[in-house]
């Protein structure tokens, strides 16, 4: 995810809980997958650590970043 021209968010407490997309595509996506959000502004960063800790039950590997380059420089490392 890359939210680095983010500029107006709104959203509940549902948008970013543990919904029903999530566990779609939790079925889909396997246990393990890396995730990597860039997220410059504070509410972008706060609201994707939020997401975060609420995905903990995915089994994927989220990886929130204030910049696209820390974002992209995880994937390059870890994505063979």
């Amino acid at each position: 995810m890359d939210h680095t021209s983010m500029e107006k968010l709104t959203l509940d407490f549902q948008s970013i809980a543990w919904s029903t997309q999530d566990r779609r595509l939790a079925a889909i996506i396997p246990s393990g997958a890396l995730c990597a959000v860039s997220a410059p502004t504070n509410l972008g960063y706060g609201l994707s650590r939020m997401w975060e800790v609420l995905s903990e039950q995915s089994g994927w590997e989220i990886e929130v970043f204030h910049s696209r380059a820390e974002a992209d420089l995880l994937v390059q490392h870890r994505v063979k």
